[in-house]
């Protein structure tokens, strides 16, 4: 399996799972989100940012599980996070949003 094929299955899991998430929240919605800083020697690792809240969330710590990375190259791990949301129905512009506010209380767009 290529690198590509990995990450592209890597998106469509997360999506299977967070489409129960995003019901059961009802109120909130959950994004991925990517910066250059978040690359490790496996890759990019993105991270679970929730409205309405400070900080984020990272992957598979609490279960001891391997966290999801998306490659080596900032840009592919980028498009992939915005695919992601995107087909969670949320744009990027609706993500910086998210985003800003998780690290600015207060933040209004």
């Amino acid at each position: 399996m290529s690198d590509q094929d990995e990450n592209e299955q890597i998106v469509r899991n997360f999506l299977m799972g967070a489409a129960h998430t995003q019901a059961a929240l009802r109120r909130r919605r959950v994004i991925l989100f990517v910066d250059e800083s978040m690359l490790t020697e496996h890759g990019y690792e993105p991270v679970f940012v929730a409205e309405g809240e400070t900080g984020c969330y990272r992957q598979g710590r609490e279960n001891h599980q391997q966290p999801w990375y998306f490659g080596h190259d900032f840009k592919v791990a980028k498009r992939l996070v915005d695919e992601a949301n995107e087909r969670l129905g949320v744009s990027p512009e609706e993500a910086h949003h998210i985003v800003m506010a998780s690290m600015f209380p207060g933040y209004r767009p």
